[in-house]
């Protein structure tokens, strides 16, 4: 049954998985293209400064590729009423089990790409003296962070399609009310920010090192 909901929902997002794979491959590769044809000779602040330029960009992957996976896990159940998964002999929570478990089967080629990507790119690349590469912490970093996106995502798109849109809601009305907080006070301290820079919050990953070059 595994296979028949993968096979479905990769019908669903199969080219955009492929779209967002590609990406996650370019990435590494932008971060270090100051390199390419200098070696050794290039600015090690010059190699620094592109890989920091790029450094944003992976969390947002991350997110949006969680988002993604997540958001469409549940469309052909909401699209048919969710009658297929109660016509099955099976629980509720084993099916809602398999749906996780096709989601992040689905995570595994973007996963795969960077994590490629990375090490062949620092392998084959020459940096300057004190530079060096962290191709495994940022997949690790890459990997988490997109998890968590998908894991509450996933529990927001569960219920019905107005659930899902009260759930990302809320999450908007937080992110104004935080800005709004700030704008208020004129402190550039943020409550919401705070909580999720906690060392022990998930949403942590979101945050620190996304450079992979670095000293």
């Amino acid at each position: 049954m595994l296979n028949v909901i993968v096979r479905e929902h990769l019908r669903r997002v199969g080219p955009l998985l492929i779209a967002l794979a590609a990406i996650a491959a370019a990435l590494p590769v932008l971060s270090v293209r100051a390199v390419f044809g200098h070696g050794l000779a290039v600015d090690s602040m010059r190699v620094l400064s592109t890989a920091a330029g790029m450094s944003p960009y992976f969390p947002l992957l991350a997110f949006i590729i969680g988002l993604a996976i997540a958001m469409t896990a549940w469309n052909a159940d909401h699209d048919g009423g969710h009658v297929y998964a109660l016509s099955l002999p099976i629980p509720r929570w084993h099916y809602a089990l398999l749906r996780l478990g096709a989601g992040l089967l689905l995570l595994v080629p973007a996963f795969t790409a960077l994590a490629l990507s990375a090490t062949i790119v620092t392998a084959a690349v020459e940096l300057p003296p004190s530079i060096h590469a962290y191709p495994l912490a940022l997949t690790i970093r890459f990997c988490a962070t997109t998890l968590v996106t998908f894991s509450l995502f996933f529990s927001i798109a569960a219920g019905s399609k107005k659930s899902a849109a009260w759930g990302l809601l809320a999450i908007f009305i937080v992110l104004i009310a935080d800005s709004l907080y700030q704008a208020s006070t004129g402190s550039s301290y943020s409550p919401l920010f705070d909580v999720l820079l906690a060392s022990r919050s998930p949403f942590s990953f979101f945050f620190g090192q996304w450079s992979l070059v670095d000293v």
